[in-house]
């Protein structure tokens, strides 16, 4: 409504601008992640060309950057992947919110 009556105050969509990420890389995200505190599972999955996200149900993941993504329903939120060993595996997850780390999970090398 606010955009058909030129109510510019009343909508102010988020803009973000998408990264491609090669799948490549996309693919060394691949995997299940598990939190302590909140205690819970996510796993990282690919439908597509696009990789997924499901802790409750399946999300689609928007790339920022190439470690860098964030969700349709909470798109203020960064997930960030990351190597505690900074090598080629990708063990750690981050949730980011108004910068502070809401949850931290990580996944067991093979």
């Amino acid at each position: 409504i606010a955009i058909s009556y030129g109510w510019k105050a009343l909508y102010n969509p988020i803009r973000k601008k998408l990264a491609l990420v090669p799948d490549t890389i996309l693919d060394k995200y691949l995997g299940e992640y598990t939190s302590e505190n909140p205690p819970i599972k996510i796993t990282i999955s690919k439908n597509g060309k696009d990789l997924q996200l499901t802790a409750r149900r399946p999300e689609k993941m928007y790339a920022l950057k190439e470690n860098s993504f964030f969700l349709a329903s909470s798109p203020n939120d960064e997930c960030i992947f990351t190597s505690s060993n900074k090598d080629d595996f990708f063990d750690t997850l981050e949730v980011i919110q108004n910068g502070k780390t809401i949850i931290k999970a990580v996944r067991k090398r093979p």
